[in-house]
This record gives C-alpha cells, sequence and structure tokens, in this order.
C-alpha cells in the first residue's frame, strides 16, 4: 500500500516533531486554494495526532509490512490494567492515569519501532477507559 505522503502536502519535514503551530498556518493558507480539500483535511488531522502522525512517518520509512500482533505477554498486561481501571476509585484512577501516560510517553519515544507503535494503540484506548471512569466521579 502506497502511503500519502501528509507531509509533503502541508509543506513541512518528514519527522515526529513538528511544530503545530506551523502545521495549522500551512493548513489555513492552503485551505484557501486546495483543490482537494478532503484530502488536505484527512492530512491536517493525521499529523496533528502524535499517534497516528508515528503511523505515517513509519510506512513511509519501511517498505516491509510488520504484523500488527502482540505478545501474550503484553496483552495479559492490557487486561490486567483493564480490571485495575473498573475496580479502581478515583485516587488510584489519577495513579493509573500517570502509569499509563508514561507508557505512552515511552511508545512516543520509540515511535520508530512498530511493536511500540502497537502498545501506543492500546494505552491510548487504555487512556480513555480511565477517562471515562474518572467522568463517573464527577
Amino acid at each position: 500500500m502506497l502511503e500519502k505522503d501528509y507531509f509533503s502536502i502541508l509543506g513541512l519535514q518528514k519527522q515526529f516533531d513538528i511544530c503545530k503551530i506551523q502545521l495549522e498556518k500551512n493548513y489555513f493558507d492552503l485551505s484557501k486554494s486546495s483543490k482537494d480539500p478532503a484530502l488536505l483535511n484527512e492530512a491536517y488531522s493525521t499529523l496533528k495526532n502524535d499517534y497516528k502522525r508515528a503511523n505515517v512517518l513509519y510506512n513511509l520509512n519501511n517498505s516491509k509490512t510488520i504484523n500488527d500482533k502482540v505478545s501474550t505477554e503484553f496483552l495479559n498486561e492490557v487486561i490486567e490494567l483493564e480490571d485495575k481501571i473498573d475496580q479502581a476509585d478515583h485516587k488510584e484512577l489519577l495513579v493509573l492515569k500517570l502509569k499509563i501516560e508514561d507508557k505512552i510517553k515511552e511508545c512516543k519515544f520509540n515511535y520508530f519501532k512498530k511493536d511500540y507503535l502497537n502498545r501506543w494503540r492500546y494505552f491510548l484506548r487504555l487512556e480513555e477507559f480511565v477517562e471515562k471512569r474518572l467522568e463517573e466521579f464527577e
């Protein structure tokens, strides 16, 4: 599958760390004269999201398709975290949120490794689960 080069579309260097202000400026400047606004919107929404941007970079830099599976050990860790989140009180949820945020930071730091991209996806879902549980306490 040929990956669209969203970086070129928005006039940015192909790198994980981008200036989001420049991204937004380029997007608004290009939106005034874009012949394909749907593609421009897709490029913008993809690049402003760290996880999606990391995936695009990975796909641009790697021609081999790598299996998206994660280890059984990791899946067990995810299930254990889900159980903890499900049973946690407000204070425990805040601690779990910090733990998951640290895991996401680790994935961001290693975004160029497919295993970390796969794990990142799971941690994002866990982060959403924590947020939903925290809303129950409001």
